[in-house]
């Protein structure tokens, strides 16, 4: 990746630390309990023709998972799509992947107390890339769903978006 690959904002944008960069460029603290442990929530949106999905919707969800995570941010709803649609609209994309991402954060020093970890807002904007080929989107997919839960309700409530995913990859 040359430098100008690199800082090209159609890219990816990022939003961390309360400063907008580009997405390569993007980083969280390696002891963050959303890196080391997945303590964290996120939720992502879409842009298609320069126009969000739903995006209140996807923000008041991604609030419902932080609170059953007993997580919040210093953000308002308006200040995360505020930072959303910036990061949009520093891509110049009119079709996106657009991401909000909560993390625990890091501890203070010489604990592992996760009440006591500041949480941390990072979203970024990448362009939309399609899961299926056109042919597929066309014709459609075969499908297989499984009879065997993910993570069963008892342990993780399923509503929470979160990132145990290891078992799909």
């Amino acid at each position: 990746m040359t430098d100008r690959t690199a800082h090209d904002p159609a890219l990816g944008i990022a939003y961390v630390n309360g400063s907008y960069m580009p997405l390569a460029e993007a980083a969280i603290p390696l002891t963050d309990r959303g890196f080391v442990r997945s303590d964290a929530t996120y939720d992502v949106t879409h842009v298609w023709k320069g126009r969000f999905f739903r995006l209140d919707d996807h923000i008041e969800r991604f609030l419902a998972s932080m609170r059953g995570l007993r997580m919040s941010l210093p953000l308002s709803k308006a200040e995360m799509a505020d930072v959303l649609i910036e990061c949009v609209r520093r891509t110049g994309l009119r079709d996106a992947y657009v991401q909000m991402t909560c993390t625990r954060g890091v501890p203070p020093a010489g604990t592992r107390d996760p009440r006591l970890c500041q949480n941390r807002f990072y979203a970024f904007a990448q362009p939309f890339v399609w899961i299926a080929n056109d042919e597929q989107r066309c014709d459609g997919l075969k499908m297989v769903v499984s009879s065997v839960q993910r993570i069963p309700p008892e342990s993780l409530d399923p509503r929470i978006k979160n990132f145990h995913w290891l078992d799909l990859t």
